[in-house]
């Protein structure tokens, strides 16, 4: 069965975008294909598509008013190690900053 694929009418302002910039965040609402743009025109164009979700990274909600002891007990009792707490606006940052850095190095800047 093939899944149709709707026309992305951020499509023209993305490629825009990549043509002075080197990272381009898509950002919006869950399900609205986002990873499918980013995909689609990684592949056609050449460029590296990167997620924020790795297979080692556990995504949870604390629920307002939970206490960061409460949370690490639950995580001991389950066996879980906690190395690191961020949220996606630190990995997102740390990824932005790590990318810039790097482009910097090729570009010799």
């Amino acid at each position: 069965m093939n899944t149709p694929i709707y026309q992305r009418f951020t499509q023209d302002s993305l490629l825009d975008a990549l043509q002075d910039t080197p990272v381009v965040l898509i950002h919006g609402s869950r399900q609205c294909g986002k990873t499918t743009l980013a995909q689609l025109i990684g592949e056609r164009h050449g460029y590296h598509y990167i997620t924020l979700d790795d297979d080692n990274s556990l995504v949870i909600e604390v629920k307002k008013g939970q206490g960061l002891n409460d949370l690490f007990s639950q995580f001991e009792a389950l066996g879980i190690t906690v190395t690191s707490m961020r949220n996606k606006s630190n990995r997102l940052e740390e990824m932005f900053i790590s990318m810039v850095e790097n482009n910097l190095e090729r570009t010799g800047e």
